[in-house]
């Protein structure tokens, strides 16, 4: 696995290649399946997760619009419930069963269908997860 730290001057360093690099490099390796850590070298805790939220809104700078607002604000509110690791299992196992259909079909000839597939999957699973916060 590659380390990658990250120093107090926020600049991000490669241990293996000893270079610094850039999120785009960080997703670069997400592209490429290269698993790697980041570690915050002054509190020297596991900050990967951070790490590539700050990738994704580097990306949402770049490319509007990639998530919508509704998704944001029912990730921002499943972070917060009660039961957010269930959630997180649930979100994490849909965004499997996408990437799965995605690379078993034909992209440019199924992306429609599976666009609007995951689509419709989304929306009831967000529902479902509006309806608990209504009741929380």
């Amino acid at each position: 696995m590659k380390l990658i730290k990250k120093y107090k001057n926020r600049r991000i360093y490669d241990t293996e290649t000893s270079k610094y690099i850039t999120f785009d490099d960080i997703k670069q390796f997400v592209l490429d399946d290269v698993a790697f850590k980041v570690i915050d070298t002054v509190s020297e805790k596991d900050i990967t997760s951070a790490i590539l939220l700050q990738v994704i809104v580097e990306q949402e700078a770049k490319v509007n619009n990639s998530l919508s607002i509704d998704a944001l604000r029912y990730l921002i509110k499943m972070s917060a419930h009660p039961m957010h690791e269930t959630y997180s299992q649930v979100f994490d196992k849909a965004i499997e069963m996408m990437s799965e259909q995605m690379q078993s079909s034909p992209i440019l000839e199924n992306y429609q269908q599976l666009s609007e597939q995951w689509q419709q999957q989304m929306q009831s699973m967000m529902n479902n997860w509006q309806d608990l916060f209504k009741k929380k």
